[in-house]
């Protein structure tokens, strides 16, 4: 037990990329990354520094880019959710889509950005009511989205 104490004591203090430190056991210097810091590097850096304006033509491509069914619709998703705040007022008007998986999709990063001001337009999506079984398949994946999205805001993700 008092070999185990030395090594942790031994280890060196690692600054983690979001802030939050991180004992490396091995004592190596090197600096550990999560998977999520590790995938998007370039967009934070496109997007660093460009005003709310600049940036609508790319949410906008990326908002149609949820249309592509498969692994681009979910990375279009993505990115916008790391986009954050700023993606929000296209995002509610993506849930108005005639498009199912657009509506789903943009629920979705709705509810990962977890700002307020998207649950009037989520519990519009919902409609006030549980969905019956009058509604076909991909309404009710929508109901299901925005449910979800809502929970995620209230309860802070």
């Amino acid at each position: 037990m008092s070999g185990r104490s030395e090594k942790s004591a031994d280890a060196k203090l690692v600054q983690m990329p979001d802030k939050k430190p991180a004992f490396d056991k091995s004592g190596s210097q090197t600096l550990r990354t999560s998977k999520w810091h590790d995938t998007k590097p370039r967009l934070r850096e496109v997007l660093a520094g460009n005003s709310e304006e600049d940036q609508k033509p790319k949410i906008a491509e990326l908002i149609s880019k949820m249309r592509v069914p498969g692994d681009e619709g979910c990375n279009a998703s993505t990115e916008l959710i790391e986009i954050g705040k700023l993606a929000v007022p296209l995002l509610i008007v993506a849930l108005r889509d005639p498009d199912y998986k657009v509506q789903v999709r943009a629920a979705h990063a709705l509810g990962k950005i977890g700002d307020l001001s998207a649950v009037p337009a989520l519990l519009e999506a919902i409609g006030g009511k549980h969905p019956n079984s009058s509604k076909t398949p991909a309404e009710m994946l929508v109901w299901e989205s925005a449910a979800l999205a809502l929970r995620r805001i209230v309860n802070g993700k």
